[in-house]
């Protein structure tokens, strides 16, 4: 502030700050299962509670380590599996203990308990349920997933992956069930990914070769692959670490089952095995929703739900603002600085900004006079995402202080 000494009026001029928008993370994975123990302060205090760990020996400390049979580990196999895929901090869920003596329906009943512990909390980004396989019945199995893309659906920034459930016949029907068990409904699949084959790996605990569901060193991937090359680039054409071998080998002719689907469009992922390549590589990049030209593929998907949550959680700081042009001038500077850095980065097309992005704030552009009397402030963002080459509609309505 200046010096005042001599009696007067003076003037300053006030330069309003931008509204600062931050780029939301991606989200840490929950693991959401069944665990050997569930210790903290007593016995089975973390059961049905979540639980951030950072490593597998804090997996160890909490939830113990089983050398009993082979489905007693799956999860500590799985936790094991992701860390050693690039995956950092994480969640445990435990719905309950192996030793529980439950059908597969109360199985799943638990496992949808523990996922509605995870609705609430803000930063979860992948849900995985890395011993849903050990529910007997394929409908209980592909239920629990419906249930997490709801929820998905409901947060708006959160990605679940799944495996294709092994009814012990050949891989054909397997895929018929998933697809016919899974809803027709784009706002659902577009939030998930499946993967198929399940992997075979050497358990520390067993000593034997067990099977393990693909997608907890899946998640791995996805973190790592956030952090070096970022959110827009596609977890996929990969290879995944401490696999043996696909449970079961896929040929070109078999990829073409699992990319395409003509009725429902339920694309699935493949694990391959490539001689000099990889015992086990992710190939394949498509969400669920493999018919829908806007949201086929993962990256752009996952990539679109963090500018979503990102310009959201900035909308934030203007909320009882005057809806008036500096408010919006304000805010679409904001919005451009913040999607310049992604053009910057390669994850948009285009050759300049304008061909990258557009921000459409205003009267006339984005609001009538009825939603200025009714306080609201509508904000639209295009992206030119790297796939599909085409603009995605963004349509943002922020109720703020009426007149």
């Amino acid at each position: 502030m200046a010096k005042y000494i001599i009696p007067g009026v003076y003037t300053e001029e006030l330069h309003f700050n931008l509204p600062n928008i931050d780029a939301t993370p991606s989200g840490i994975p929950a693991f959401i299962g069944y665990t050997s123990r569930a210790f903290e302060n007593a016995e089975n205090d973390l059961i049905q509670n979540s639980k951030l760990i950072s490593s597998l020996k804090e997996f160890e400390q909490f939830y113990g380590i089983s050398n009993e049979a082979s489905t007693s580990v799956i999860m500590y196999e799985s936790i094991a599996i992701y860390f050693n895929n690039g995956g950092d901090n994480c969640y445990i869920i435990a719905a309950g203990i192996y030793s529980d003596q439950l059908t597969s329906s109360a199985c799943r009943k638990a496992m949808e308990l523990a996922l509605s512990r995870a609705e609430n909390i803000s930063d979860i980004g992948l849900l995985v349920f890395p011993n849903a396989m050990l529910l007997t019945s394929a409908i209980d199995y592909y239920a629990l997933h419906v249930s997490a893309m709801q929820q998905c659906a409901a947060v708006g920034n959160r990605f679940v992956l799944l495996d294709v459930y092994r009814n012990g016949k050949d891989p054909e029907s397997d895929i018929r069930i998933l697809r016919s068990a899974l809803p027709n409904d784009t706002a659902l699949l577009r939030n998930a990914a499946a993967y198929f084959p399940s992997i075979i790996v050497s358990s520390g605990i067993t000593g034997n070769n067990i099977v393990l569901p693909s997608t907890p060193a899946i998640a791995g991937i996805y973190i790592q692959t956030d952090k070096t090359r970022g959110i827009w680039k596609a977890p996929a054409n990969i290879n995944i670490s401490g696999v043996i071998k696909p449970e079961v080998m896929i040929k070109d002719s078999d990829q073409e089952l699992l990319s395409i689907d003509n009725e429902g469009g339920k694309s699935l992922n493949a694990i391959r095995s490539f001689s000099g390549k990889g015992n086990a590589i992710v190939w394949g990049a498509r969400t669920l929703a493999g018919n829908d030209n806007e949201w086929r593929y993962i990256s752009v998907r996952r990539f679109i739900m963090m500018i979503e949550a990102s310009v959201k959680k900035g909308l934030q700081q203007i909320v009882f603002e005057p809806n008036d042009i500096n408010t919006w001038v304000r805010l679409r500077q904001s919005a451009e600085n913040f999607l310049i850095q992604y053009w910057r980065n390669g994850a948009l097309q285009g050759d300049k900004p304008d061909n990258a992005f557009f921000v459409k704030c205003g009267m006339g552009a984005t609001m009538t006079n009825l939603d200025l009397q009714e306080g609201r402030l509508i904000v639209e963002i295009g992206l030119a995402v790297l796939r599909p080459a085409e603009f995605i509609l963004l349509r943002f309505t922020q109720l703020i202080q009426a007149p």
